[in-house]
Order: C-alpha cells, then structure tokens, then sequence
C-alpha cells in the first residue's frame, strides 16, 4: 500500500509516468537483480551480487523479501517525504498550465460605440402571454366541441 502511495505521489506531482516508472523499475532491478532478494515471494533471479537473508522477520521480510519486511514501511515513508520535498518545482511546472494573457484587460471599459450598440440591441420588455389549448373545448356538458 505504502509503495503505491509513493508511485500516486510521484505522479500526481509530475504528471508523467516516467518517474513512478523509474522508481519501480530501480526498487525492482536493485532488490532482485543487484542483491538477489526475493521480490514478492519470487525469488529465481540471477545476481549481480549472491546474498542470503538473515535475520529478524521485521526486518529481512522473510522468504516474500523485503518488501513484506516492517522496516520497509519507514523506508518507504521517508522516501515519500524527500519526494515531495524534492518534487516541489516539479509540482508547478506539471500540474499547472501556463497563463497566458489575452483579450481586455479587466479595468478597461469597452468603446462607447460598443456600448451603445449594446444598449440599442437590448430586447424589449416581454408582454403577457396566453397559451391557448390546442384542442377545442365544450362549452357545458354534452355540447359538442366545434371545428
């Protein structure tokens, strides 16, 4: 769960998989392939480096590896904090689109041919409407409606 967080967090700030990508990639290559730990429970890598495991459960994680290690959390905790701290101009420069000025600016009033042509253009008061029934209607009861 904590190492999802990490990835959310690295893409919500930069918008880009390339880095929640990379991230997993480097977490991934450097526990299985550079040290031989088991990933997941999977453990049939060939490595750079031979190690073995040993130790406390809370801290080697056993035979699923480190990533079912408790001391994983804290490593993975720290490492969300140094990326938002890291990703702070990343944060602006992805997830907000640049501003762009246009059109009047806000304190200028529109030309007085543009405001009169407005105030001529403006529509007149609506009178009352009656809407008829589109049928015709008897006048009392057994009278025939007529066409």
């Amino acid at each position: 769960m904590l190492a999802g967080l990490l990835l959310s967090v690295a893409w919500l700030r930069t918008h880009g998989l390339w880095l929640p990508w990379g991230l997993h990639f480097a977490w991934n290559a450097s526990i299985g392939i550079l040290f031989g730990l088991p990933i997941s429970g999977i453990s049939d890598f060939a490595s750079v480096v031979q190690t073995r495991a040993f130790g406390p459960l809370w801290l080697t994680g056993g035979n699923y590896g480190p990533e079912g290690a408790v001391f994983s959390v804290f490593v993975l905790l720290i490492a969300v904090v140094v990326l938002i701290r890291i990703t702070r101009d990343y944060a602006w420069d992805y997830t907000h689109k640049p501003i762009i000025a246009g059109g009047y600016a806000i304190e200028v009033q529109p030309p007085p041919a543009h405001a009169a042509m407005e105030q001529e253009a403006k529509p007149a008061a609506a009178s009352l409407v009656q809407i008829l029934p589109v049928t015709p209607q008897a006048r009392s009861v057994g009278e025939e409606p007529k066409l």
